[in-house]
């Protein structure tokens, strides 16, 4: 089969979850497929859409899309016209690279920097395209929906601080690619990254704002609805996007990446003060503020917090038992996992899956988490794992009850090493071909 992915591009220039999972989806289907894959690239003086091979990837071509879309990552919509023009002249270019490489099926891992002419051309010559649902972007400009419940009146306001369109080319050139894992410009990242609240009194309503976003809304509905199939990689997510979709064709898979394997182990939980960790970003939409807050009405005596995540570290209430490691490379997990008792990922968005909650059940490690984290699919509460309707009220009372009755996280531990673990590369490939198998099978 020859199978092409539309991602945001290769490591190290991009990192995260999505590029995580596609790259080793990539890298497990080059076993016994053809795989290629392409990335919304830079953009050049001429303007003109091309599409060109950049290199082989273990064993994997990538081919650069130039002068596409912006690709505005977490940082918002602003200028809305850049991201939703029609690029007519792109559809002879991508025709004759589909007929090129003769693709079976396109996998697209995100709408950032795709051209609805991409998905009209493949519609055109009858190549079906599957898209897994790793954000919101296209219902969201920010993403996640996190000030808002996808009212479109926030819009303006949520996305007023984003890139300009200068600073996201220059973010897309070949000379940041290069040297984004400089010092320098790691120190200018973390110097003016954003982080926008956005109360009511903030909220700008005019009609204007509005139809743009809802313009913005509209274009990247239609490029969902013209794709064949949905692959949904949590109930969460399948949620979300049927409330703003016309989905006619989907499945719910969980997903997984190369680095997770079994490595269940039996814990004890016999430690003066429960141990609980947090991995991740400290943003507000991963809950972070939210469990400081909970831990702020838990006695100090009881428990301490292992912090592994942004290099920066947050004000916490004198006395508090907070430790902030800074960031991780994934080598570090085995040992966190084994000196810790519980990881707490208390995300407040409608989180499309949480890989972190994935890889603590690969190591045996109990977790408590939010309703709202696609993951959630994956873990029975208080059986293998414990879930929190997402209220303060409710996390405060499972670690109260958790401090008190380590019994809890012993069985949560014996629980996972004794149910079916079988969330390993190898078995999700497997999962997708047959998803692919199946789309390929569906009438025009």
């Amino acid at each position: 089969m020859n199978i092409l992915h539309y991602t945001l591009g290769l490591p190290p220039y991009r990192t995260g979850g999505l590029t995580k999972y596609s790259i080793d989806l990539m890298k497990e289907q080059t076993k016994l497929n053809k795989v290629f894959m392409c990335f919304p690239g830079k953009n050049t003086l001429t303007k003109k859409f091309k599409i060109k091979k950049y290199k082989v990837f273990n064993g994997i071509e990538s081919f650069e899309l130039i002068n596409t879309l912006p690709v505005p990552l977490l940082g918002g919509v602003s200028e809305i016209g850049a991201f939703i023009k029609d690029i007519p002249e792109s559809n002879e270019e991508i025709e004759q690279f589909l007929r090129d490489i003769k693709p079976d099926i396109i996998h697209i891992h995100t709408l950032m920097g795709l051209p609805k002419e991409f998905i009209m051309t493949s519609k055109k010559l009858n190549i079906k395209t599957v898209f897994t649902t790793h954000d919101y972007y296209g219902l969201c400009p920010k993403v996640n929906f996190i000030n808002c419940d996808g009212n479109l009146e926030k819009c303006e306001s949520c996305n007023k601080d984003a890139y300009s369109l200068k600073m996201i080319n220059i973010m897309q050139s070949s000379l940041y690619r290069n040297l984004k894992e400089t010092k320098v410009l790691k120190v200018l990242r973390k110097n003016t990254k954003k982080k926008v609240t956005i109360t009511e009194k903030e909220i700008i309503k005019t009609k204007e704002s509005f139809e743009k976003y809802a313009d913005f809304r509209k274009y990247y509905t239609e490029i969902l609805e013209n794709i064949s199939s949905i692959h949904f990689n949590s109930s969460v997510s399948k949620k979300v996007f049927e409330k703003y979709c016309k989905i006619e064709s989907g499945d719910i898979l969980s997903i997984t990446h190369g680095s997770v394997q079994d490595n269940r182990m039996k814990k004890t939980f016999d430690s003066e003060k429960l141990k609980i960790v947090f991995l991740g970003p400290l943003e507000s939409y991963k809950g972070f503020g939210l469990l400081l807050d909970v831990l702020k009405e838990v006695d100090f005596n009881l428990w301490e917090l292992q912090v592994y995540g942004n290099s920066y570290e947050v004000d916490c209430e004198e006395g508090m038992n907070v430790t902030f490691n800074g960031r991780y490379d994934y080598s570090e997990v085995p040992n966190i996992m084994k000196k810790n008792d519980v990881l707490i990922a208390p995300s407040v968005w409608n989180e499309t899956f949480g890989f972190i909650i994935l890889e603590a059940i690969s190591y045996g490690m109990p977790i408590i988490t939010n309703q709202n984290v696609g993951a959630c699919d994956i873990i029975k509460d208080n059986v293998t794992g414990l879930i929190s309707d997402g209220t303060k009220e409710n996390l405060r009372d499972i670690i109260g009850k958790v401090i008190k009755d380590r019994e809890m996280l012993v069985n949560i531990n014996k629980n996972i090493i004794e149910s079916d673990f079988d969330l390993e590369i190898e078995s999700h490939y497997k999962e997708m071909l047959l998803f692919y198998e199946k789309v390929l099978k569906e009438s025009v």
